[in-house]
């Protein structure tokens, strides 16, 4: 190693060698994927087969094949759980030096199959076909959970070069946003809270979603004087009354948003992508709160009047804006409907990482260098376990395939998405390591 005149070492040229070294710790992350490509597909497809709806939410199968990859590499792991039918995985190991710890999370269950759904290939098969991976859970998210495993397999082969600690963990219930997955686990495995949290969801490749718009979940229940179907001039019914609570609650999308200086930046530099990843009109009601009408049931019989009704709706409460502003205008409006009243059946507050922090700078300088084409910051107008650790002030950000087909017939993932979306994560959860 060269010297200076006084005998001490060339602070340029020891730099020079560590960036060498991690250059070609990254070149190998790249060669073990290119090389195990029949492999980690053969992993999707496993982790597909391993049916896991939620509901009912049983994730054993699936748990049973991550113990078995963790298992073949000789890596300890724990099985923590509130209900044996739902484990959740949690493996950790440190690395070379002391340093900060890097969290890589996917969930195990997966949005139900309606049995009325004609799909083109079974949605349990796995199958790789036409340069796609196929099944109920391809894109939400059985392909990103294999490549959280796989992440942490590959860098444990090189532990030796990284500095801090890097937890894997597989989880349960996060399709309902239950209580028995990630939530369980951070009251009793500290390991899975990190400095840090990479989730592979999909995002779609030109995005890395820095936040996500907050559900609120209420039932309604109207009720009315029943009757006789002849008698209509006696009263409208509880049906007719819910429909124009229902309108009424569309009033909800005009409430102003003060939306937080850096990420109303982010959400303009992001319109284009937002629309291209999440459908037409995404950026328009990201900023919006909006209202669906999931389930509704009224009425005991084709003849007569009804005298109640009962409907369920989802409300989504865009970054910036208060749930309690929002539930106060529910209230208002409801007050206006006699003997009309509603519950809560969930509520997760809208909740962001800074869109602009070190961690998202490494996802796209790592994109760029494979792809050259520099994905944006934007936000998820669904939601996620990635709020868990935003709520305790932990930055977490999700990057994966395209939700093409998600909680649809035909759900399925672009091979070389996912391969593109598997060396973006390698590199990242390396650099994040390595550099940190």
């Amino acid at each position: 190693m060269p010297e200076s005149r006084d005998g001490c070492r060339s602070a340029s040229s020891f730099n020079g060698r560590i960036q060498d070294g991690m250059q070609q710790d990254k070149e190998r992350l790249l060669q073990w994927i290119k090389r195990d490509r029949e492999k980690l597909l053969n992993l999707a497809g496993d982790l597909i087969r391993a049916q896991s709806p939620n509901p009912p939410g049983e994730t054993r199968a699936v748990a049973e094949r991550i113990a078995a990859g963790l298992d073949a590499e000789g890596l300890a792991f724990t099985v923590c759980t509130p209900d044996q039918k739902r484990p959740n995985i949690v493996a950790s190991f440190s690395g070379g030096a002391n340093g900060r710890t890097l969290v890589l999370n996917g969930h195990m269950d997966v949005l139900p199959v309606a049995e009325s759904e004609a799909w083109t290939h079974d949605p349990w098969s796995g199958v790789v076909h036409g340069g796609k991976i196929w099944g109920r859970g391809a894109t939400n998210m059985k392909c990103g959970l294999a490549i959280a495993l796989s992440v942490y397999i590959y860098l444990h082969r090189m532990r030796g070069s990284i500095a801090g600690s890097l937890t894997f963990s597989a989880v349960s219930d996060e399709i309902v946003l239950g209580g028995g997955g990630t939530a369980y686990l951070m009251d009793r495995a500290p390991e899975i809270l990190g400095d840090a949290c990479l989730i592979a969801e999909p995002s779609g490749l030109p995005t890395i979603r820095f936040g996500e718009k907050g559900p609120i979940r209420l039932r309604f229940r109207v009720r009315s004087n029943g009757g006789h179907g002849a008698f209509a001039h006696l009263g409208e019914g509880a049906i007719r009354s819910a429909g124009r609570l229902m309108q009424d609650l569309e009033s909800l999308r005009e409430m102003a948003c003060p939306t937080p200086k850096d990420v109303d930046a982010a959400l303009c530099d992001a319109s284009v992508a937002t629309d291209e990843t999440q459908g037409p009109g995404a950026s328009g009601i990201v900023r919006q709160v909006t209202v669906t009408i999931a389930q509704i049931e009224g009425g005991i019989a084709k003849n007569m009047i009804p005298a109640e009704c009962r409907f369920v709706a989802d409300i989504r409460v865009p970054l910036g804006l208060k749930q309690r502003d929002v539930m106060n205008r529910i209230e208002e409006i409801v007050a206006r409907y006699p003997d009309t009243g509603f519950e809560v059946l969930d509520s997760n507050p809208p909740a962001w990482s800074d869109p602009y922090g070190e961690l998202p700078a490494i996802i796209r300088a790592n994109v760029k260098y494979l792809t050259g084409f520099d994905p944006v910051p934007a936000v998820s107008l669904g939601c996620t376990d990635a709020r868990l650790w935003r709520y305790r002030g932990i930055p977490c950000y999700t990057y994966g395939p395209p939700p093409t087909g998600m909680g649809g017939v035909d759900e399925h993932v672009d091979v070389e998405n996912f391969m593109h979306a598997m060396r973006t994560h390698a590199l990242t959860a390396y650099d994040y390591l390595a550099g940190g």
